[in-house]
């Protein structure tokens, strides 16, 4: 599995999934 050879190839996309996901979550709270 190439998920368990190189895990460190992923986390930068997760953390801007993450970013974005929280980001879009705060603007949805604040424009209702």
């Amino acid at each position: 599995m190439l998920l368990q050879e190189k895990p460190l190839r992923w986390l930068p996309f997760i953390a801007i999934f993450l970013y974005v996901y929280i980001e879009i979550s705060i603007f949805i709270q604040v424009a209702h």
